[in-house]
């Protein structure tokens, strides 16, 4: 039988683990029941019990629930806040870490998004269910490595595809492990996948007599020749690439000394390349 100080929850009660085996404990000990008398059992405002300190010993706060924070009279200080939805999570990665916090470029969070839509299928496929219902303890690293061969073999992928599929992966897991402690084990497990090294090209380059070859071909005499001289000349003359020189408004181009074009590269980074007096005249001239 209890003791009179400290009162069992009913049996028919279902309770987690941990409240069994503090009832286990407390009937392991009932020849110590002495030491228990000032506890009490009350219902916490979730629905769990909480094993309470009453009468005088009520500031020692010898054991709660893991669900609740309540003082001696029932008061609740504070609730554990449990681990969020996993399209929670996706939703502020790509709305408020990457869109506000990072500012990444457009390009960027359509790349990542691509990466997270092919993995979100595959995983589904996996685990023979829904896409709405792919939860974040899905997403191991045993599915993560399965996916970037299946990208590989399958959709014939090469190693830089395969590496920026990755790098889309581990890009949330560095954000899911700042926002859920509790997800640390398991971001920490993922971010150890490493890039995979693949062979390196030389580099490639035209020889001054094929510059002249193809800057000869376009028609001067005609407004789009002009177009096409002063595009190539362009981008012979600065080294920018063509999605910069393409995006090129008259107000990026000085004509006055020292000449400049300014461009915009990647991750919207600002850049003023110069060119020399016959590109100048042609620029002019177009």
């Amino acid at each position: 039988m209890p003791s009179a100080g400290l009162k069992a929850p009913s049996a028919s009660r279902k309770f987690p683990t941990e409240y069994k085996l503090i009832v286990s404990r407390y009937q392991q000990q009932r020849s110590n029941a002495g030491r228990l008398a000032g506890l009490r059992w009350q219902e916490s405002r979730v629905g769990h019990p909480c094993l309470l300190p009453s009468g005088k010993v009520a500031s020692l706060r010898l054991l709660t629930s893991p669900y609740c924070n309540e003082g001696a009279g029932g008061h609740t200080k504070g609730r554990m806040r449990r681990l969020d939805s996993f399209p929670q999570l996706l939703h502020a990665y790509f709305y408020d870490w990457m869109a506000r916090q990072r500012n990444a470029s457009r390009h960027t969070v359509l790349s990542y998004r691509d990466a997270w839509r092919l993995f979100l299928r595959f995983v589904a496929q996996r685990c023979q269910k829904e896409v709405a219902k792919v939860a974040l303890s899905d997403l191991t690293p045993t599915a993560i490595l399965a996916f970037l061969d299946q990208l590989e073999k399958d959709r014939n992928a090469t190693i830089a595809t395969r590496n920026c599929r990755l790098a889309a992966l581990h890009s949330f897991f560095t954000f899911l492990a700042d926002r859920e402690p509790l997800a640390t084990a398991q971001c920490d497990a993922v971010l150890r996948i490493p890039v995979k090294r693949g062979p390196k090209r030389s580099l490639q380059y035209l020889e001054e007599d094929e510059v002249k070859a193809i800057l000869s071909q376009p028609d001067q005499k005609t407004l789009r020749g002009q177009r096409d001289y002063t595009l190539l000349s362009l981008l012979y003359n600065t080294g920018a690439r063509i999605s910069e020189i393409l995006e090129l408004t008259p107000g990026a181009i000085r004509l006055e000394p020292p000449a400049y074009i300014k461009i915009i590269g990647r991750a919207g980074r600002n850049g003023l390349l110069p060119y020399g007096r016959r590109r100048l005249i042609s620029c002019r001239r177009y």
